[in-house]
């Protein structure tokens, strides 16, 4: 769980590890802004660093990956989106040891793209390879077999500015022989995450065809699932998608105890809560879900019910909150042992005085549910608060 006040970089941490996770796959990615996608709009360059940067790095270390860790450094483009112009992994070679793998692309000068490993170094240059990111090229050429000079010699001899290929031939075979045979590539589903989508759909009376986050290749089971879980949060009964009896459109109803009313005419906490239910029905069940504020617009018995559903679940999940009672009630389910004290984290997230950087805290839980390692600002404002009503201050 990712706590602290606005402003503090919750929700960049959260498209960050979205996009690392889409990297660490490198399976056809695309040319655009990896940062900016349906789950995540994180938007341009100046929008993600902070003011004065001219680059940043994300990356991590893995688990159950081929790859030990990967980092991506990234610098704006000529239209301010961030391409990642640097790129290095460890992994284990043939022997068993780790190895290291840098891809840099130099802003000055004739080389376009630097790879370097502990025992060469090889130097594409213009011409000789096209592409916008490191990753991309990677991920759509390499891992497909399409080497620069169709990784053979032959043609790397006869290209127009290897003149001095006498001096680049031993690099270059060692170059094409660790891209074709050496540099492991995951699965393609290595590493699969999921998220709510960034916008969410608005509210209609009438739709022409059904929301996405109502879509299904088995409605039945789909449905099923809304129900039940409706009943779990005590929010509605039952949830269904008919056609409208005035027009060729369709509407969304839900049956509550006050009786079934159109979407339109029931609280915005049931059409935020079918969003995110949405999401956890349709992640594969490996998948690593993603949740900004899940507790937005319904009551603190609901928010309280899908964290212990969440546990239940038995899936992975990161969740920006600001809701106690969602941490309190991972902190029971750690007292009842439904949750293993190691297999919950508390991020705390807290600001600097100038606000112009984060610490970041690691908070665990005893088998009783009580915090370990909490910095003194994290419950500070809630302290304050209890001595104001008790007449301290």
């Amino acid at each position: 769980m990712l706590v602290g006040e606005n402003g503090t970089g919750k929700s960049t941490f959260l498209g960050c590890y979205n996009t690392v996770a889409k990297l660490a796959t490198l399976h056809d990615l695309p040319e655009t802004n990896h940062f900016d996608d349906t789950r995540f709009s994180m938007g341009t360059f100046d929008s993600i660093a902070r003011r004065g940067v001219t680059d940043f790095t994300v990356g991590a270390r893995l688990a159950d990956h081929c790859h030990d860790s990967i980092a991506f450094t990234f610098r704006a483009n000529d239209r301010n989106q961030p391409i990642d112009r640097e790129m290095k992994l460890h992994y284990r070679g043939s022997n068993g040891g780790i190895r290291t793998l840098h891809f840099t692309a130099p802003e000055a000068g004739d080389v376009l793209l630097r790879v370097r490993t502990s025992k060469f170094s090889f130097d594409l240059l213009p011409g000789e390879i096209s592409f916008q990111s490191v990753s991309t090229w990677l991920s759509r050429y390499i891992r497909h077999g399409y080497l620069p000079f169709g990784g053979e010699i032959s043609v790397f001899r006869r290209g127009a500015r290897a003149q001095n290929y006498p001096a680049r031939e031993p690099a270059f075979l060692r170059f094409t022989s660790l891209l074709s045979q050496e540099l492991p590539f995951p699965d393609p589903d290595a590493l699969s995450v999921d998220a709510p989508s960034s916008v969410l759909v608005p509210r209609q009376r009438e739709y022409v065809s059904i929301p996405d986050h109502l879509r299904s290749d088995n409605d039945s089971e789909f449905f099923a699932f809304l129900n039940e879980m409706g009943t779990v949060l005590g929010l509605w009964k039952t949830v269904c998608v008919e056609p409208s009896p005035n027009t060729e459109g369709m509407q969304v109803l839900v049956d509550t105890p006050k009786g079934q009313f159109n979407l339109m005419d029931v609280g915005y906490g049931v059409h935020s809560m079918l969003e995110v239910l949405g999401t956890l029905h349709h992640a594969t069940p490996d998948a690593v879900i993603l949740l900004q504020q899940p507790e937005v617009h319904v009551h603190p018995r609901a928010q309280a019910a899908l964290a212990e559903w969440m546990v239940k679940s038995g899936r992975r999940f990161v969740i920006e909150t600001h809701s106690d009672h969602v941490i309190d009630r991972f902190r029971i389910c750690v007292m009842k042992e439904l949750l293993a004290p190691e297999d919950l984290s508390i991020v705390y997230f807290e600001s600097s005085a100038d606000g112009t950087s984060s610490t970041i805290h690691s908070i665990s839980v005893d088998p009783q549910g009580n915090l370990q390692g909490e910095p003194a600002g994290y419950r500070s404002f809630f302290l304050q608060e209890s001595r104001s009503l008790l007449g301290f201050d």
